[in-house]
């Protein structure tokens, strides 16, 4: 069987593209939560059960509920919420069903490229790229990824039926374009990669009235996300766009591009820390490409492009305004650089000869590299820890820092969680989280007064800091902790963690019917806090109802069955019975 008949081929190309995402991304399957789960899965109260008030919630606030960067994106959640109801808090399923979700977008990919391109070799060797290439690490390793997993495949199944060229094909890919800005603002982009595909095969060009279709429901979408969770983008001045387009764009896609062909410095927190031959020279190797694409006057190239650029275009707002250009970004835009990759080496297999071993030997090099630097991705970067330290030996950012520090922190490093939160404060000198961090770091260290006037410092700064309260409440504990904790609820009274600690301090203080009010308060909040079950029903246990506290414990173990402390209790005092 020859490339140009297996690739025409009914089954064999999806197994063959399938069988090389399994091998390359396979090992990601064995992660456990990193980075934005811990928020958006683990400590997602809305995603653990299926009401009307958490769907309600989950289509008006972002995804990060009101804890992390104001992303709207509601369908991410509700896959979630289905993932969580299958698996709890399993993570091997939730990597499941984003390598299900990659795995479509590959063989999406080649039935659109091979309708498109006329060429079905080159749509399966551009899709093979796809399949295996490291840039798509992150989405596997970091659940939160999916996002971009869910706006490119309901985007590509908005593509494929609206080639169908019927009235039902297109309300069909109208539906799903919707569903892609719902995953993720990425999405919108669609209709701009179907007229550049109308521009390379005319049978794909469609009427104006259907391009403004999508456009009415993009605008729609803007429209709700921006009224329901308001995004505050710095606007820049005429000199520093002037700077942007034509000093940092052309400097921000060139990198993209190197990191697409040669991603051996991959990591979580690029930032735009150009060296200064690269930002002048950018300009130059940008306008080459233009001229060659022009003397090629090949319209593959020019789409190829066109999707590269138009991939970037909903992070445009925050690279304009903002220093970070995080790897994954280029999750959709590689697609036009393995293209152009792919056009290449069939140019040469096509020659024969000479040409065509070393377009044999180069496509076997690229595809070897490219898996050996996923799989070393993987490797690199599989736990919380390892994915800083990484991040750590390339140019980046104080919340980097940040992260690394408190993860030593939690593991009692506390002088290196002390060297990373100073580090961090130096950079970004005005952040209070890390400040806090730093503030604990000291307490651990025994520097107790010197903990206690950092977070006098900063309350005094900017008094509206609830959790400034809440970390000098633990330091100082008694009736003076007692008052800063009352100062955070008062700042946010749906603070689960200052009622936690107010209910500590009420027990400490003998005041055990106080400490449960506090407990209940907290789990007003959050009824699936399985800890604040077994506590309030120890506490119960300690005032002699013991019904009561059976209720407390069987229900924490509902939520948990793996809770050890509610397993003993009710095993204890169902024997005393």
């Amino acid at each position: 069987m020859t490339f140009q008949s297996f690739t025409k081929s009914t089954i064999a190309p999806y197994l063959i593209l399938t069988l090389f995402g399994f091998l390359s991304f396979g090992p990601a399957l064995r992660v456990g939560f990193l980075w934005d789960d811990h928020e958006m899965i683990e400590n997602n109260q809305h995603i653990k059960k299926l009401t009307v008030e958490n769907l309600k919630y989950i289509f008006t606030h972002d995804a990060f509920d009101g804890k992390g960067d104001p992303y709207y994106r509601p369908l991410q959640t509700l896959f979630n919420m289905g993932d969580y109801h299958i698996w709890k808090l399993n993570p091997f399923g939730y990597h499941l069903t984003n390598f299900f979700l990659h795995i479509l977008n590959v063989c999406l990919l080649f039935f659109c490229l091979k309708r498109l391109l006329r060429s079905p070799p080159l749509a399966f060797l551009t899709s093979l790229f796809f399949s295996l290439h490291p840039i798509n690490v992150e989405q596997q390793l970091i659940i939160a990824g999916r996002a971009e997993l869910m706006a490119l495949a309901f985007g590509f199944l908005s593509w494929a039926l609206v080639m169908q060229k019927t009235v039902r094909g297109l309300w069909g890919a109208l539906f799903f374009y919707v569903l892609a800005c719902l995953s993720k603002e990425t999405g919108i982009v669609f209709p701009i990669f179907m007229f550049l595909g109308g521009l390379l095969n005319g049978n794909f060009r469609w009427p104006w009235k259907t391009y403004l279709l999508f456009g009415f429901l993009a605008a729609i979408y803007l429209s709700m996300r921006f009224s329901l969770i308001p995004y505050d983008v710095s606007t820049p001045s005429l000199h520093d766009l002037i700077l942007f387009f034509t000093r940092d764009l052309p400097t921000i896609l060139i990198t993209y591009m190197r990191i697409l062909v040669f991603p051996t410095d991959l990591h979580s927190h690029r930032r735009m820390l150009f060296v200064k031959p690269l930002m002048y020279i950018s300009p130059t190797l940008l306008l080459m490409a233009l001229l060659w694409a022009s003397f090629k006057k090949s319209r593959v190239v020019w789409f190829s492009m066109g999707w590269f650029m138009m991939g970037l275009l909903p992070k445009m707002p925050i690279l304009a305004t903002n220093s970070l250009m995080l790897d994954h970004w280029a999750y959709i835009s590689g697609i036009g650089v393995y293209l152009i990759i792919a056009q290449g080496l069939l140019f040469l297999l096509k020659r024969g000869g000479k040409a065509s071993g070393m377009g044999i030997a180069l496509t076997g090099g690229i595809l070897l590299f490219w898996m050996g630097m996923t799989w070393g991705n993987i490797r690199n970067r599989n736990t919380d820890k390892k994915m800083y330290e990484w991040a750590l030996r390339h140019p980046t950012s104080s919340h980097v820092r940040y992260n690394l520090g408190l993860i030593y922190y939690q593991e009692g490093k506390y002088m290196e969680a002390k060297r990373l939160f100073e580090e961090s404060l130096r950079i970004n000198p005005d952040n209070l989280v890390t400040a806090n961090g730093l503030a604990l770091t000291l307490w651990k260290l025994g520097e107790k007064n010197e903990a206690v006037q950092t977070l006098s410092t900063w309350i005094e700064r900017k008094p509206g800091h609830a959790q400034s309260y809440i970390n000098r409440a633990i330091l100082l504990r008694g009736q003076k902790g007692l008052a800063d904790i009352n100062k955070a609820l008062g700042i946010n009274p749906r603070h689960e963690r200052a009622w936690l600690i107010k209910a500590g301090l009420l027990y400490e203080a003998g005041l055990k019917i106080g400490s449960i009010e506090a407990y209940k308060k907290a789990l007003q909040i959050n009824p699936t806090n399985d800890k604040a079950l077994c506590d309030v029903g120890t506490l119960y246990q300690e005032l002699g109802d013991i019904p009561t506290a059976t209720q407390y414990w069987t229900e924490a173990l509902s939520i948990n069955p793996n809770n050890p402390l509610a397993k003993e209790n009710l095993k204890r005092w169902s024997a005393l019975k």
